[in-house]
C-alpha cells in the first residue's frame, strides 16, 4: 500500500480509512474520515466523474467596503438577509465575491477541494448521518456547493441548469363574437350571391423549432449524483502526521540520579577505550573519528558532547 501511495495523487474513502487505520494503529472506519473533515481535521475532495460547471469566485476577510444591501445564502435553513456586499460565509469572517456571469460557467473537472462552506458540507453531513444510521439531513443551503483547487487560488460555486422555451407566448383565442349590423350582414350576402360561398382558413401554424429554448443556470443544490467523495494523498500525509506528532511525548530533562548515571557509563566506558577525559576536546575529536569508523553520528554540535565528558570527568574524580 505505501508503494502504490507513492503514484497516487487521491484515495477513495474506503482506501483512506484503510491507510489511516495502519498509520493510525487502530480501525478506521469511512464514517470517521467524512466526521474528520467535517470536523475541520482533514481536507476531503470531490472528484467530478462526467465534470461539472461553477461560477468563479473568491474568498475575502469581510472588511468595511463589503458593507450594502445584499443577502447572504450560506446560512444553513431558511434564508436570512446581512447588509454586505457579496455573501457572507458561515465564519462571518469571510465574504465570498462572484466573479464572472453565472449564466456563462466554465467547465470543471478532476478532483477539487471541498471548502466546507456551502450546500456541500451538507452532503457530506448527509453521507455520514446515513454511514452511521442517523437522521435525515433536512438542513438547505441556496448558495450552492463551494469547491477550490489544492492551493486555493480558484474557488468555484457549483451551479445546476434548466431548459427555459424563448418562444413568444401566443395570446389566448377569443370566446366571445363581435356584434354584426344589419347592414353588413346584406353587404356580406351580396358578396356569397356574386361570388360564391367563401371559406376563409388561417394560415397554419408554424412548426416550432426544437431549438427554441435556452440553458438558464443557478445555484447547484447539492453536488452532482455522479460526484465521488475522495482525499488527497498530500491531505492523508497532513494528517498522519498530525497524529504522529500527537502522539510523540516531550523529552524530559535527566533527573539528578539519572544525570549521575549516565556520567558515570561514559567515564567506565572512557577508561576501557583508554580515552582522556582530562582534555575533552581532544576525546571529542577521537570520539568523532571512532564514531565514522563504524558508522555512527554523535550531536553536531563539539559543545554538547564536551559537556556530558567534562560531567563524567567529575564524577570520576579526574577533574
Amino acid at each position: 500500500m505505501s508503494k502504490l501511495l507513492k503514484l497516487k495523487s487521491w484515495l477513495t474513502i474506503d482506501e483512506a480509512a484503510r491507510r489511516l487505520s495502519i498509520s493510525a494503529g487502530e480501525e478506521v472506519t469511512e464514517a470517521d474520515i467524512l466526521r474528520l473533515a467535517l470536523d475541520g481535521h482533514l481536507t476531503l475532495s470531490v472528484y467530478f466523474v462526467n465534470h461539472a460547471r461553477g461560477r468563479p469566485a473568491r474568498i475575502e476577510p469581510l472588511g468595511a467596503q463589503h458593507f450594502s444591501n445584499a443577502p447572504s445564502f450560506f446560512e444553513f435553513g431558511p434564508p436570512r438577509y446581512m447588509t454586505i456586499e457579496g455573501e457572507l460565509l458561515p465564519n462571518k469572517k469571510e465574504v465570498l465575491i462572484y466573479e464572472g456571469d453565472e449564466q456563462k460557467p466554465q467547465h470543471i473537472e478532476g478532483v477539487w477541494d471541498l471548502l466546507m462552506l456551502g450546500a456541500e458540507r451538507l452532503d457530506v453531513e448527509d453521507a455520514y448521518q446515513r454511514l452511521t444510521s442517523g437522521p435525515d439531513v433536512e438542513l438547505i443551503c441556496l448558495g450552492g456547493p463551494l469547491v477550490a483547487n489544492e492551493d486555493r487560488t480558484k474557488v468555484f460555486q457549483l451551479l445546476n441548469s434548466y431548459k427555459r422555451s424563448t418562444r413568444p407566448v401566443k395570446p389566448a383565442p377569443r370566446t366571445d363574437k363581435p356584434e354584426i349590423s344589419k347592414d353588413m350582414r346584406e353587404a356580406l350576402d351580396r358578396i356569397n350571391a356574386i361570388l360564391g360561398p367563401v371559406t376563409i382558413t388561417a394560415s397554419e401554424e408554424k412548426e416550432p423549432s426544437r431549438w427554441d429554448y435556452e440553458t438558464v443556470y443557478y445555484p447547484a443544490e447539492g453536488l452532482p449524483d455522479d460526484s465521488a467523495f475522495v482525499v488527497r494523498t498530500t491531505a492523508l500525509r497532513e494528517l498522519e502526521e498530525k497524529l504522529l506528532a500527537d502522539d510523540a511525548q516531550p523529552e524530559k530533562p535527566l533527573h539528578h540520579s539519572e544525570r549521575k548515571s549516565a556520567a558515570q557509563i561514559i567515564a567506565t566506558l572512557a577508561a576501557m577505550a583508554g580515552l582522556d577525559l582530562s582534555t575533552p576536546y581532544a576525546a571529542d575529536e577521537t570520539l568523532r573519528a571512532s564514531a565514522a569508523t563504524h558508522g555512527l553520528e554523535l550531536p553536531s554540535s563539539p559543545e554538547t558532547v564536551v559537556k556530558f565528558l567534562k560531567d563524567a570527568a567529575a564524577r570520576a574524580g579526574k577533574s
